[in-house]
């Protein structure tokens, strides 16, 4: 336990001498910088309670203004010295959402040599795991450009879940308003919160995210005041390129963020066009209460998906800001999306007909155009409208393809431009599209996934498989895409172990087990799986069952388990059948009529004109 002379402080194994600052277990000196010593100083002298993190910058840091990201990753600087885990600390425990304290427990210490080779056995690993991204990076041939940020998620410094949506809203606020800039590469929202709560060395989130610069910050409220930090960093180096504290009310949350955005945009030698001034000036007539709530709106929905909980709590705070503020653009545009995410994902719970529907999402974008004439995501919202309620691909290119000329860099819209390649079967305008989302949010799962996809139903089988193996090293998963793409490449062997990790997903273990099993001579054990996929999954995964008899060489059943899976659905832009795994299929006189009747032949696809203004692909 603690034991404090004048100027000797006792700590389990560990004897900090304050005088000659220094700090050893046993006969062996534990080298620190200054300060590292100091902080294992302040938190020894105030053991055993916790020191806030506000406390520790105080003490440590003085006057120089760092944020909690600087003081997690010097807490983990000092964690290596001293050979600690963060998983299972022995002398120094994170107290979430507050600060840090020393484990005063009676645990046995152990020996140096084995801390020691924790401690290796630790900094290897971060070692190769930085190596495999650094290599990953430099494998892409994608250079990062200068003038690119991620705008990391600000942490709460106070445990309250509102202070948490707060800060995530000020994130997802500030990170909006930059990527407007067509010049400035901004990462894209799945990727900056991964690190979310995770303490990363800077280099490789940098090199990750393809990114020069990282901007981070936290949120702290006490009664009625809030205190924001904020700090730009070069990703290579640490070095803070600008920095600032914010001390106010959170009536003042539109200044901070919108002060954040320009100071950002300044120090990078970028600049907000007219357009972009103006959508910054969209949150100027709402008054601070009403932005509160819409803050709170955009940071769950942006949580949650359409079918989710929160959803009805979203709908209801976006109801009130709209009867206060009728034409506050934001709040119109994301009750568009929403509503058309419902529709798309045929949220059981929305009880709106079809038609109805979409006309009251074209109702809202078009409104959000009047208002503002140059938004480009009202626009691709339209062209969801045309594509999903009229069926009329010649309009639904037309918007998309304005909405790419109003803001070529635009996630969502690009998002939603790459579903109506893949849906047209145009994949060689899929695969751009998909590269430039991977070179925004590179850790975005289902932009990898249709990366991969892409690569593989243009035969390129090489680059899909490489493609998914970096997705699993970056995120994990991925285990049935690889199974399939090795199938297709010819290697039962290792894709029978890739679906046979798919523990969280039984049904396609079942089915990837079953065509490997097939593939490898395995006939009864295959027949097994099947027998058991169908009796067990039978109702929920038709068209899976179909996938795999048709990929086994069994069209007849395939299309039994085809009509199974079409009972009750919306037929058109049903794109599960353009799955290579129905290749087989595709001479089967019983497959074009398949295609009419979902509106996907290759004569009805050649009467849509799908030509879109591509982004240059990594920017």
């Amino acid at each position: 336990m603690l034991e404090d002379s004048e100027k000797q402080i006792h700590f389990k194994d560990l004897v900090i001498d304050a005088g000659a600052r220094r700090v050893t277990r046993g006969d062996h000196e534990i080298a620190l910088p200054k300060l590292s010593f100091d902080l294992l100083l302040a938190l020894a002298r105030a053991a055993p309670d916790t020191l806030s993190i506000d406390e520790l910058m105080d003490q440590v840091w003085g006057r120089t203004v760092v944020s909690p990201a600087t003081v997690a990753k010097r807490v983990e600087l000092l964690r290596q010295a001293l050979g600690d885990d963060s998983g299972d600390p022995r002398y120094v425990a994170l107290v979430r959402g507050y600060g840090y304290r020393l484990v005063a427990d009676g645990r046995p210490t152990p020996t140096a040599p084995a801390a020691a080779r924790r401690w290796i056995m630790a900094v290897v690993a971060a070692a190769a795991m930085a190596a495999i991204v650094m290599g990953i990076a430099r494998m892409s041939g994608n250079r990062t450009p200068e003038k690119s940020v991620a705008v990391l998620p600000f942490v709460a410094m106070t445990q309250d879940d509102d202070v948490e949506i707060f800060a995530d809203g000020l994130t997802e606020e500030v990170s909006h308003a930059l990527a407007n800039i067509e010049e400035l590469k901004v990462t894209g929202r799945t990727s900056s919160f991964y690190y979310k709560n995770r303490n990363e060395d800077l280099r490789v989130i940098g090199a990750t995210l393809g990114v020069a610069h990282l901007l981070e910050g936290s949120v702290r409220r006490s009664n009625d005041r809030v205190r924001v930090t904020a700090q730009l960093i070069d990703a290579e180096d640490g070095f803070h390129l600008w920095s600032k504290v914010y001390d106010s009310t959170p009536a003042d949350t539109l200044l901070i963020q919108e002060d954040i955005a320009r100071n950002v945009a300044d120090a990078l030698r970028v600049t907000f066009s007219l357009e972009q001034e103006s959508a910054l000036a969209a949150h100027s007539d709402i008054d601070p209460e009403s932005y509160l709530l819409y803050l709170r709106a955009r940071t769950l929905a942006s949580r949650a998906g359409p079918s989710t909980p929160e959803r009805e709590e979203v709908w209801s705070l976006l109801a009130t800001v709209l009867e206060r503020h009728p034409d506050y653009v934001p709040a119109l545009l994301w009750l568009a999306k929403l509503e058309a995410a419902r529709l798309r994902y045929q949220d059981e719970s929305y009880h709106v007909p079809w038609d109805e529907g979409w006309s009251r999402v074209g109702r809202n974008a078009e409104r959000v155009i009047e208002l503002q004439p140059g938004n480009a995501e009202a626009h691709a919202v339209l062209a969801s409208v045309a594509w999903y309620q009229r069926h009329d691909g010649v309009e639904a290119n037309r918007l998309m393809n304005e909405a790419l000329t109003l803001s070529p860099t635009n996630m969502y819209v690009l998002l939603l431009a790459t579903q109506g390649a893949r849906a047209l079967g145009r994949f060689d305008i899929a695969l751009e599209l998909d590269r430039w989302l991977v070179a925004r949010d590179p850790l975005c799962v289902r932009c990898r996934l249709w990366l991969t996809k892409s690569y593989e139903h243009l035969g390129r089988l090489e680059e899909a498989e490489q493609s998914i193996r970096e997705t699993q090293v970056l995120i994990g998963g991925g285990e049935w895409t690889l199974g399939t793409i090795l199938l297709q490449r010819g290697k039962p062997e290792p894709a029978l172990e890739s679906f046979s990790k798919l523990d969280h997903h039984l049904y396609l273990r079942l089915a990837g087990r079953a065509m490997a099993l097939h593939d490898l001579g395995r006939h009864e054990e295959s027949a097994a799986e099947i027998a058991a996929l169908e009796a067990d999954w039978g109702a929920e995964a038709a068209i899976i069952i179909a996938q795999v008899h048709a990929y086994i060489g069994q069209p007849d059943l395939a299309f039994e388990w085809i009509g199974k899976d079409l009972e009750g659905r919306a037929e058109f832009m049903s794109g599960d059948y353009i799955d290579t795994l129905f290749v087989n299929l595709h001479t089967d006189p019983r497959w074009l009529p398949l295609l009419e009747r979902i509106g996907r032949s290759p004569e009805q696809l050649a009467k849509v004109p799908f030509e879109l203004t591509l982004p240059r692909t990594g920017t």
